[in-house]
């Protein structure tokens, strides 16, 4: 069993390049489970277009919260059909008609079950208002259950009053995103036991053998 502090260097070194290039938690993150070039590399290859559905999962005044849920299934079912490459769906909060699709791992259930192809997952997950002790051992689960069609977007989020009812202050945004980000890949890369003794989370004996 080993313990991280947040400061880590993993081996391929991609959480620095992300935060050298700025990308502090104020904008998503995009952790593929697909194989080949990463896209934020630079490494791409040219003329590939890729066609994909954005889903707020947004209530509508004239269906009921549940019809518009049901909704959401015939979309994403429509979109695998027809041959879209991914379907991505956004976490919010308090947000009035922008507040369905407050859990991803439920989203991403559903997705999972619901379609046989198109890959799929949450364009953000908001990183400082979330455990990501179970952010990882979900998403590790709803993986193997769409067998491997899983991507991971996680982001800092963009909406104050979202961090602030759950009792997280903007400012400590950041500084947040980073640790929980860390602490994710770490999750999804050991090959062994880990504790973790960071700022804002901690966690002992962590054990990860389903990734």
């Amino acid at each position: 069993m080993s313990e991280s502090k947040p400061g880590t260097i993993y081996e391929d070194g991609r959480l620095e390049e992300y935060l050298d290039k700025g990308i502090d938690g104020t904008s998503s993150v995009g952790l593929t489970t697909q194989k080949g070039e990463s896209l934020t590399g630079g490494d791409a290859l040219m003329g590939e277009v890729y066609f994909a559905d954005f889903d707020h999962v947004a209530h509508k005044n004239t269906m009921s919260v549940g019809d518009r849920l049901q909704e959401f299934v015939l979309e994403a079912k429509l979109a695998d059909e027809l041959g879209f490459d991914y379907y991505f769906t956004a976490e919010h909060h308090f947000s009035q008609d922008f507040s369905l699709s407050v859990s991803q791992a439920l989203t991403c259930t559903i997705l999972a079950q619901e379609t046989k192809r198109i890959r799929f997952g949450p364009m953000t997950i908001i990183l400082p208002i979330a455990d990501p002790l179970r952010i990882a051992e979900e998403f590790t689960i709803i993986d193997h259950l769409s067998g491997g069609r899983l991507e991971m977007g996680v982001g800092r989020g963009v909406v104050f009053h979202e961090l602030a009812t759950y009792g997280r202050r903007n400012a400590d945004g950041p500084a947040i995103f980073r640790e929980n980000l860390e602490f994710l890949i770490k999750c999804w890369t050991n090959e062994k036991n880990f504790s973790w003794n960071g700022v804002y989370n901690q966690y002992f004996d962590i054990e990860m053998p389903w990734k």
